[in-house]
């Protein structure tokens, strides 16, 4: 049986491996409550299309990390809303991080993100099924289908689109095998790995807030790319959640792999901070199995 492809919306998968530098892109909950990073809500940002729209907006909207850099940095049709807070006091999670570390690679090698990846992470992890399809919308098959819902109350299938560099087609198979090597320090040197699992700390050597008090358990909880979840029983876990249009994905493992979870499933919500229910059943179940049954 040919494993389910499906869209990774977590350029972290490589840029972690890469350059250790910022945290990854969208994020859900993760498992028995754990609060996520919160995202403007796409909800409201983006209006009900009608099903021709749709379909032609994501299969054809393409941006390279220049359009989106700069339209994040300088909004068309809103104003700059200035710093949040000042820097070092705080934490709070934007996936624009990455965009800009996808950006710094580029300029860095003077090749593209996409051949760096593959080059440095995927080829020599045998990640036979995965790939990073730049402005190429279409899947492989058999997939993962993810669907949105129109203006019409119907669903329809988003699973080939459009979007940026960063975008990755992956399976859950390989991602367990790329979390698996980076966490035995296969893919980074020591120093780097270390910033893997570093919170921003304040003087007293307290991790910060995180600017949304609901999130993160109201504290700082990612190192450079990767995001740590402590489940009820005290374990720590650390890994990455990604939202795309259509599809909820993530990844996590103790550090010692004697706990490992990947998920992938269609979500229909565009509002990426809220949690993909299911997803939070799957993994409740396979590492709290006290809190799924009672």
């Amino acid at each position: 049986m040919q494993p389910l492809a499906r869209r990774a919306a977590t350029l972290g998968l490589a840029c972690t491996a890469l350059i250790g530098l910022t945290a990854g892109a969208g994020t859900q909950a993760f498992a028995a409550g754990a609060p996520a990073p919160t995202h403007p809500n796409t909800a409201t940002a983006c209006p009900p299309l009608d099903p021709t729209a749709l379909r032609a907006a994501l299969r054809y909207r393409y941006r390279t990390f220049d359009e989106i850099i700069q339209s994040t940095l300088r909004p068309a049709h809103r104003p700059w809303p200035g710093p949040h807070f000042a820097p070092g006091t705080k934490q709070e999670y934007n996936s624009l991080g990455f965009r800009i570390a996808g950006k710094l690679i580029e300029q860095t090698t003077g090749r593209s993100f996409r051949d760096e990846v593959t080059e440095r992470v995927l080829t020599p992890l045998h990640l036979e099924q995965t790939s990073v399809p730049e402005d190429d919308p279409t899947m492989p098959r058999p997939c993962l289908h993810g669907y949105l819902t129109d203006s019409h109350g119907e669903n329809v299938d988003v699973s080939e689109q459009g979007g940026d560099p960063s975008n990755m087609i992956s399976t859950p198979a390989d991602l367990d095998r790329f979390l698996t090597a980076l966490l035995q320090g296969r893919l980074l040197p020591a120093a780097q790995q270390q910033e893997l699992f570093t919170l921003p700390k304040d003087g007293r050597g307290k991790p910060v807030p995180f600017v949304n008090g609901t999130s993160c358990n109201k504290l700082a909880c990612f190192g450079a790319g990767l995001m740590s979840v402590q489940l009820p029983d005290g374990q720590l876990l650390w890994g990455k959640t990604g939202h795309d249009l259509g599809y909820a994905n993530g990844m996590f493992a103790s550090r010692d792999l004697s706990v490992r979870a990947v998920y992938s499933v269609s979500n229909l919500s565009l509002d990426f901070a809220a949690p993909a229910p299911l997803a939070n059943r799957l993994l409740t179940a396979v590492l709290d199995p006290a809190a799924a049954t009672g």
